[in-house]
């Protein structure tokens, strides 16, 4: 197996779901209290993640087969700097909003891209192993956040400024290691193959 494409592909995920997603419902409580805002105004703000993450996941799923998948890797990276850094200058809903909205829309744009990446990257043999070791980044990610989140909930705003530090060196490690649309797999098919 491509060991750096499965820690890229991982650590990303990690990145998009535990830090930049579910790690907003962990510090809810105390960015509701600093801002100030009403349940019924941090539902909707809420919401905000699940709006973006089906926009994406059709965006991406349509896309990530036609064009390079590393493009909507570094989506991923990006949308999850940017959401989480809004976030994390927020001082009312409406950014708030936008920041949650952003950081939502990685998730959507990382997930079928990786699926893309292994498919042409890695023999078939150790295709549904790199997968579940991608996916298991969700669970990095929340192992990751909530003992963070937990231990410094009232200096919010630090928290994710520390997640965007950590989101740009996961996106510079997969800039590096996640490789291009052509693969040596795709290259190495048999020359004597026609289309009909």
């Amino acid at each position: 197996m491509n060991n750096k494409i499965i820690i890229s592909g991982t650590l990303m995920i990690a990145v998009t779901y535990g830090l930049a997603r579910f790690a907003f419902g962990l510090l809810l409580p105390n960015i509701s209290s600093d801002l100030k805002l009403g349940s019924g105004t941090m539902g909707m703000i809420s919401s905000a993640t699940y709006i973006a993450y089906c926009l994406a996941i059709a965006i991406s799923t349509y896309y990530s087969n036609q064009k390079d998948p590393k493009l909507f890797v570094s989506l991923a990276g990006l949308t999850s700097i940017l959401g989480i850094f809004i976030i994390s200058v927020s001082h009312e809903a409406v950014l708030l909003f936008l920041g949650v909205f952003i950081a939502g829309m990685s998730t959507g744009f990382g997930s079928p891209a990786y699926g893309e990446v292994v498919q042409n990257n890695l023999n078939k043999s150790t295709q549904n192993k790199a997968n579940t070791w991608i996916n298991a980044g969700t669970g990095f990610g929340i192992v990751i956040s909530g003992p963070i989140a937990y231990i410094l909930s009232n200096n919010w705003r630090i928290v994710y400024l520390m997640f965007g530090i950590i989101a740009i060196i996961v996106l510079l490690i997969n800039y590096l290691y996640i490789p291009k649309h052509t693969s040596a797999i795709k290259k190495s098919k048999p020359k004597h193959s026609h289309t009909f």
